[in-house]
């Protein structure tokens, strides 16, 4: 199910014009929920089109926050001042790398 958040790197898109650019990350955790064995939680940059970098946001099961939506090529956004619903177009090749390497933590300390 959490395949395409895996390193996943792409542009969330209003009215035709890209906002901003996003990566996903699956990192596993021990929790209460699973007492003996490992669940996965979702991270996520997102680097806005005016340069403002919003603060990492995670998700984790009962998949809450943001994961179902972008599953569905969609993300609603309610932290302003970019407040909206936005398309979200994942990117491939040279563009997912870029993307990687400049917002992806584990990527920036290569």
């Amino acid at each position: 199910m959490l395949d395409p958040l895996r390193d996943g790197a792409g542009h969330l898109v209003s009215g035709g014009h890209q906002a901003a650019a996003l990566v996903t990350w699956v990192v596993p955790f021990w929790g209460l929920a699973k007492p003996f064995g490992l669940q996965e939680r979702v991270f996520m940059t997102v680097e806005w089109a005016d340069g403002q970098r919003a603060e990492e946001v995670e998700d984790y099961p009962p998949w809450r926050a943001f994961v179902p939506e972008l599953l569905s090529g969609s993300l609603d956004w309610t932290d302003s001042p970019h407040t909206g619903h936005y398309e979200v177009v994942w990117a491939e090749g040279d563009d997912k790398v870029a993307l990687l390497d400049r917002l992806h933590p584990a990527h920036q300390d290569r």
